[in-house]
């Protein structure tokens, strides 16, 4: 199995283990790969047949793109009328039209920007009105547990704690509304001074930290290295090199060493 993958299981794991079903994904910096994170993990879920709902908070940079496709689901809960409101909480703001126009959209399918992967999901809201309701105690919390009724793990790709602005919505205030957080440190590039500055804003938020997770996209495994070593061994020893590069592909002590 892909090293990346071993740990995507692993993470996984914990959340179930642990029947966290609200997860927050922040970084201390910008680029540290929340994104890709949050739609392994997505994936994930989605292959084990949970209904996984993936919400863009990062408003600075959104990374999911709407498909103008509203969803419905027939197995959620309705009210006496009929309609879905676990799907879409801001069906109760419609007589209200103060509440309306702050009412975040419903879940619908979205791609993912890097990629294009789809997922049902809920895209960045740009409206201010609708980031000022979310800021409002208690507002988010709302949302999640009515999304809770109909799907299994909900999945916020948030901003970086270092790098709010006026219009954003601070991913301590999502991790204190979720089960769980988790922080996704670039090794090499992020410094152990802005990990503990995220963490401690986190835990002052009262958000239950699950682990850091680390990207080692700027940093090497020993099994890269090694094979990047062999590779200017390949002009003069070319039958020597091609061995050791078979036996060190072969390693599963290599392969598991992240």
């Amino acid at each position: 199995m892909n090293p990346l993958m071993i740990e995507v299981e692993r993470i996984y794991y914990q959340l179930v283990r642990n029947n966290y079903r609200s997860i927050a994904i922040t970084a201390s910096q910008p680029k540290e790969g929340v994104t890709s994170l949050a739609c392994l993990l997505a994936e994930r879920s989605l292959l084990a047949g949970k209904r996984t709902l993936l919400v863009d908070f990062n408003l600075s940079q959104p990374s999911f793109i709407a498909q103008n496709i509203n969803l419905t689901d027939t197995t959620a809960p309705q009210n006496s009328t009929g309609s879905n409101d676990a799907l879409n909480p801001s069906q109760h703001a419609a007589s209200n039209p103060i509440l309306a126009e702050s009412a975040l959209s419903g879940p619908e399918l979205v791609a993912a920007s890097h990629n294009n992967a789809m997922f049902t999901g809920i895209v960045a809201p740009s409206r201010r009105e609708t980031i000022v309701e979310l800021r409002r105690p208690n507002a988010l919390e709302r949302y999640i547990k009515r999304w809770k009724e109909s799907f299994d793990l909900i999945i916020f790709d948030t901003a970086a704690v270092a790098a709010l602005h006026s219009e954003s919505i601070s991913p301590e205030r999502v991790a204190s509304a979720c089960d769980g957080t988790l922080l996704v440190v670039l090794s090499g590039k992020t410094t152990q001074n802005q990990v503990k500055e995220a963490i401690k804003k986190i835990s002052d938020a009262h958000g239950t930290l699950v682990g850091c997770v680390m990207n080692d996209q700027f940093d090497p495994s020993l099994k890269s290295e090694l094979l990047r070593e062999i590779e200017r061994l390949a002009k003069r020893f070319p039958k020597i090199a091609q061995k050791l590069t078979s036996l060190i592909k072969r390693s599963q002590l290599l392969s598991l060493e992240r």
